[in-house]
């Protein structure tokens, strides 16, 4: 889905004489720059309620909903494939689940009721979240085709071979479509006829999927280099940050102020504009790093391989709480309310109270969860590897 970065422009009564206009700008007061980005801001901080159209819900990848989930949600529906196997997070748009299993298989499935809709049979398996736009569903598989589906029906559009595995969830700029694999590239299609724009290139895989602000694109590479590209210029590099370590993490926006983790067991805070890092936190029993990536509100919130989930002041860099699970996690959070979703290897969906990190409610689905949830239309789906996708809300 394009994000929406146009100011918001204020229209002004324009009178005759200095003091009539003087008079109207006392009655009818113009938004300050400031009301004006922050209004801006707040439109890019969470997905759409009824959408969840990318990995991490918006182009700001900032893992967070607009929608609304009852306090203990319930099962709806669980849509199960025999001897399947689900790595990748769904995406949900008008009503439509969309997602691909391990072994090839792409589904959509009706979000309200978990009946299946199309399926799509192909050579390769899915390690990628899907992406949609418009009429059209966007994945890239283990074999590094990238493929566009007609939404209604399934049918392949086109689709462009790079020849490397994709991990990269799809990402859209103007008439663009963009994604990351592991041969290093960053490639961008036109998201309609599906020929190629312009690619570039790092010199390590590509895992994190693009995140997009205005006309700048981020990634985080297992270069150990943040970059800034200029998408106007079809992806001239601005700047980067040396990190120190690999990462797969997808950035996450929060105002002028971009947050993701390293492999390194590090997670940074980069002022994009700058282009220069503002603060770094660690814990001392995280050696093998961060695998999910962040999601952003109040705090950031990201979990370790280490089992801990922590809640981070986006402005200091300072600890708020920490959460334990039972079992190692390489998913991402996502925040819906004031409640915080995350999911663990041992097949556990916690929801954490955002402000204090109590554990509020819980379901085991009973196989490793390496997904992460997407929520839309008060319905949260994440999808196991055991084969199973779940739809948890509330009953009618």
């Amino acid at each position: 889905m394009r994000a929406d970065h146009d100011h918001i422009r204020l229209s002004r009564r324009t009178f005759s004489g200095a003091i009539a206009a003087a008079m109207a700008s006392a009655v009818f007061p113009r938004a300050s720059l400031a009301d004006e980005k922050e209004a801006k801001d707040k439109v890019a901080l969470s997905a759409p309620a009824g959408q969840w159209p990318i990995f991490r819900g918006n182009a700001h990848s900032t893992g967070k909903s607009s929608s609304q989930l009852p306090n203990s949600p319930e099962l709806l529906w669980k849509y199960e494939v025999e001897g399947g196997c689900f790595k990748v997070t769904a995406a949900i748009d008008e009503g439509v689940v969309y997602i691909g299993d391990a072994d090839g298989e792409f589904y959509a499935i009706e979000l309200a009721t978990g009946r299946l809709i199309w399926k799509v049979e192909t050579e390769s398996g899915f390690h990628a979240p899907a992406g949609v736009r418009g009429d059209k569903v966007y994945v890239g598989d283990y074999d590094g085709v990238f493929r566009c589906f007609a939404k209604k029906t399934g049918e392949e559009l086109w689709r462009h071979d790079v020849m490397a595995e994709i991990n990269s969830s799809p990402n859209f700029y103007k008439d663009w479509v963009l994604f990351g694999a592991q041969n290093g590239d960053l490639t961008a299609l036109d998201a309609e006829k599906g020929e190629f724009a312009w690619k570039y290139e790092i010199q390590d895989q590509i895992q994190c999927s693009p995140t997009i602000v205005e006309n700048r694109c981020f990634l985080a590479g297992c270069d150990q280099i943040f970059h800034v590209l200029d998408l106007d210029k079809k992806g001239e590099k601005i700047g980067g940050v040396k990190i120190g370590a690999p990462s797969g993490n997808t950035p996450a926006v929060l105002g002028d102020y971009v947050y993701f983790g390293t492999m390194g067991g590090v997670v940074y805070c980069v002022d994009w504009r700058k282009v220069e890092e503002k603060w770094t936190f660690s814990l001392p029993n995280n050696a093998d790093g961060y695998n999910g990536s962040p999601a952003v509100d109040k705090w950031i919130y990201i979990i370790g391989k280490n089992k801990i989930l922590s809640a981070i002041d986006p402005a200091t860099g300072e600890e708020k709480w920490q959460f334990a699970g039972k079992s190692k996690s390489e998913s991402s959070p996502v925040i819906v309310g004031d409640r915080v979703y995350a999911p663990y290897y041992d097949g556990r969906l916690y929801a954490l109270d955002a402000a204090t990190g109590e554990v509020r409610w819980q379901y085991e689905t009973g196989s490793r969860l390496s997904a992460s949830p997407a929520v839309a239309d008060g319905k949260l789906v994440i999808a196991n590897e055991g084969g199973a996708v779940y739809c948890f809300g509330k009953r009618s």
